[in-house]
């Protein structure tokens, strides 16, 4: 359950229906989230992300920090995401 905003964790993709505007659920993927290794870096936190399309494949381009310890580090992930 979240506390305010925290967690900042897991980062999800998923494809919005265009009638009802509802998530598709079968499209729903986790991008990133805590694992056991993060316990030691301190808090962390999944934001700021930059998404831009690749016009030549079409996939999506997905840019973010997993930042830790209040932003004091942080390690930049860049995945790319087929779409169909």
């Amino acid at each position: 359950n979240s506390k305010g905003n925290l967690p900042r964790w897991p980062l999800v993709f998923a494809e919005v229906n265009t009638k009802n505007l509802k998530l598709i659920r079968k499209s729903l993927l986790v991008v990133d989230t805590h694992r056991e290794e993060d316990n030691s870096r301190g808090r962390l936190d999944i934001s700021h992300i930059s998404l831009i399309e690749d016009r030549k494949t079409k996939e999506i381009i997905l840019t973010y920090p997993r930042s830790y310890n209040a932003y004091q580090s942080r390690e930049w992930v860049t995945t790319r995401i087929a779409v169909e």
